[in-house]
């Protein structure tokens, strides 16, 4: 409040200086200054009180992220998508299957380009427990297309019969399941598949082309051919003539007796029902596989730069509760020379949670994750700029500050100046449930150019403490930032003494 009103009385005192040639605008290189701090504070400050965890400094985890219920649901149903466009087209292996008919001889028949074309998964559902993680896909139906051939022939009569078409097949009321662990291996995240299956409860088959014995007959899933052939031998055919019709109703001897016979689709219900549970069991396996690859070849460190990365070794296994799941990675910044420790040992003190129903990931940072990251960076001596270009030049020339610091104007007339900014030391972040607070020392030099030669002429210390926090309100993210305390002093100077209350109040205004 002192300065403010030094700063008011001065512009009172020396109006006529104002009229004939207007001060420069020293809030503005303030805010310059400032700048690159208020970076520092957004960093620090990006926490919200919902998912505040504390760590020791031995702990091995300083980030935790926690999954709930509902983007358990979301990752659920981009698995589920991406299962299916990974499955169809899938094609099937060729069936074929040779009948002995005593007296008669042999019947041989074959279903090819057996395709699964279309797979539709009405509802799904997630659930954790102590076996990990369960996905079942209940109600599912998929569509399949299908080639048929047969042909029958008998040392009885020099005749030889044959047919082919195509089918349509829809499989309804499937239900597919899985149950996947997950484990830690040296710090990457590793999947355990503990049990797959496929179960079909209904089959329908539509016929296209051809015809004979494969129309619709009243064949049941456990009579063989040979049993009903030999069954109809025994019943109305009462010659080999009338067998055949039987057989072969829409043959070319015989397209006037009505299709109501035996159907050989009907006889590979089983096995096609069979052939399609293991292939799509078999492609999810595949694909769990691949996924488990995927997360086992994720880098353990992520560059920042070409100095700096952060390290996102999973510490722990992952913590399964009946909604959510929680992961617990180190989280700390290190040099990128340095070999990314092994962290896999559980750390108990870790939790994070999402207050909101509907907020599907939760995100737990500890303070040791910033200051991690001020330290590297200041030992990296990135923590340093000069200011030699502002919009208004004339706040770099000794002659703007003339009349706040006259000395350096009296010993250094009209010399362009440079503002050589830097921390003396690393800033310390503290953050509470509500708030995140940082400490900031700055070594703010005054640096005089003339001709080639740059000199330093004095140098002010900077203390700023400040607090701030970051929500999430909506889509947009949302923060605060406050300035709880700014002092400044003179560490050291050439030019002799300075009055800092003039100089500390562009800041106070900035």
């Amino acid at each position: 409040m002192v300065s403010v009103l030094i700063y008011l009385l001065y512009h009172v005192l020396f109006p006529s200086c104002q009229e004939e040639e207007p001060l420069p605008d020293y809030a503005a290189l303030a805010r310059i200054i400032m700048a690159p701090l208020i970076v520092l504070l957004l960093l620090a400050s990006s926490l919200t009180p919902s998912v505040y965890a504390h760590f020791q400094p031995n702990d091995e985890a300083f980030i935790a992220l926690s999954i709930s219920q509902n983007g358990l649901d979301f990752v659920k149903d981009l698995l589920v998508n991406k299962a299916i466009s990974s499955v169809i087209p899938l094609r099937l292996p060729d069936i074929e299957k040779s009948v002995k008919i005593p007296v008669l001889g042999n019947v041989y028949m074959m279903l090819s380009n057996i395709t699964i074309y279309q797979i539709d998964v009405p509802k799904s559902n997630i659930q954790l427990g102590g076996d990990g993680v369960s996905i079942v896909a209940s109600g599912a139906t998929c569509n399949l297309s299908i080639h048929w051939y047969y042909s029958y022939s008998t040392w009885l009569v020099p005749i030889k019969v044959s047919d082919e078409g195509s089918a349509s097949v829809q499989v309804e009321d499937m239900e597919i399941g899985l149950t996947l662990g997950l484990e830690n291996l040296e710090g990457s995240l590793k999947l355990v598949l503990k049990d797959i299956g496929c179960n079909i409860k209904d089959i329908s088959i539509k016929l296209d082309g051809g015809a004979s014995w494969l129309y619709q007959g009243d064949l049941k899933k456990h009579n063989s051919i040979s049993d009903i052939v030999q069954r109809r031998m025994l019943g109305i055919p009462s010659t080999f003539l009338a067998l055949v019709v039987e057989l072969f109703p829409a043959s070319k001897c015989c397209t006037c007796i009505p299709p109501n016979s035996i159907m050989m689709v009907d006889a590979f219900e089983g096995q096609i029902t069979s052939r399609v549970e293991n292939a799509i069991t078999k492609k999810l396996n595949n694909g769990i596989s691949k996924l488990d690859s995927f997360f086992q070849n994720l880098p353990k460190e992520i560059p920042v730069n070409d100095n700096a990365s952060l390290n996102v070794t999973f510490s722990g296994d992952p913590l399964l509760s009946k909604s959510s799941i929680e992961f617990e990675i180190n989280g700390l910044f290190i040099a990128r020379s340095v070999e990314v420790p092994n962290y896999w040992h559980k750390n108990p003190k870790l939790s994070v949670s999402c207050t909101n129903s509907s907020q599907m990931l939760g995100i737990a940072l500890d303070e040791a994750v910033f200051n991690s990251a001020s330290s590297l960076f200041y030992d990296a001596k990135f923590m340093h700029w000069v200011v030699d270009k502002v919009p208004d030049q004339s706040l770099l020339n000794t002659a703007g500050w003339r009349f706040v610091i006259p000395q350096l104007y009296k010993k250094y007339p009209n010399h362009d100046m440079n503002l050589n900014i830097s921390l003396s030391t690393p800033p310390i972040v503290k953050i509470s449930n509500h708030k995140a607070d940082v400490n900031i020392l700055v070594d703010l030099t005054i640096d005089v150019k003339e001709g080639d030669e740059v000199i330093p002429v004095a140098c002010i210390s900077l203390v700023i403490k400040a607090s701030g926090s970051v929500k999430i309100n909506g889509n947009n993210l949302a923060g605060t930032i406050e300035l709880d305390d700014f002092a400044m002093s003179l560490k050291w100077s050439n030019i002799g003494n300075m009055r800092m209350y003039l100089i500390q109040v562009p800041f106070c205004f900035a």
